[in-house]
């Protein structure tokens, strides 16, 4: 390939990963105008999310051999050791019960990109799942490092979440993540790479989703 894997599935998302960007609740994070509900929406299902992320990467080091391990090793750990910090912060700051997140229930996008993560832990080829995993990392490092460019940051009632998301720590994990899944394609058959674009494309699609159900609510109709 004259470009890396991963550089294609990103110019592929891109129309995607563009209304991320600029989709209305991270723009209102990014100014400081996000209702606080709103985000505590997002602060309740990412909690219950990031369980299933670590889980997923509990599951698949499993599966891997010994170099893919140390990545996913590492990644369980950092999700439960370093991206949770942010959530038992906000906890404090909303003034809500510790045991409020874990108690939670998941909302229909919550549990349908869990479940999409899971079953690919479970059923598919290593490539497919490091491309299932990517999205949820690096869309929210693009969106930490753009901005936290922005004059307002350091005023920014979110700036907790805008700091942590653009931080050389979860830029590394990015890093990390592309080059294991740059090295996994290489000798994989066309099957095989047309599963891993479509498990990334399907998670990025997750990932719009997520924010448009913070945004504007959802619930289980009965």
């Amino acid at each position: 390939m004259s470009d890396s894997f991963s550089n294609e599935l990103r110019a592929r998302a891109d129309s995607v990963w563009r209304a991320i960007h600029h989709h209305p609740f991270l723009r209102a994070l990014g100014d400081g105008s996000l209702d606080t509900d709103k985000f505590q929406i997002w602060l309740r299902q990412s909690y219950l999310f990031l369980i299933g992320y670590a889980r997923t990467f509990a599951h698949a080091a499993a599966r891997a051999d010994r170099d893919n391990m140390r990545w996913m090793i590492d990644m369980a750990h950092g999700v439960l050791h370093h991206d949770m910090l942010l959530h038992e912060a906000y906890v404090i700051e909303f003034n809500l019960q510790r045991d409020e997140l874990p108690n939670g229930v998941k909302l229909p996008t919550t549990r349908a990109y869990t479940d999409h993560l899971l079953r690919t832990a479970s059923l598919s080829s290593m490539l497919e799942l490091v491309a299932a995993l990517l999205p949820y990392l690096w869309t929210h490092v693009e969106i930490g490092q753009r901005l936290a460019c922005q004059p307002s940051t350091s005023d920014n009632h979110y700036a907790r979440w805008i700091h942590q998301f653009s931080s050389p720590s979860m830029q590394r994990r990015v890093q990390q993540g592309r080059e294991l899944l740059d090295r996994l394609v290489i000798g994989a058959g066309a099957e095989n790479v047309f599963w891993a674009s479509d498990a990334f494309m399907a998670s990025s699609r997750y990932q719009w989703m997520f924010l448009e159900m913070c945004d504007q609510g959802e619930c289980w109709p009965v």
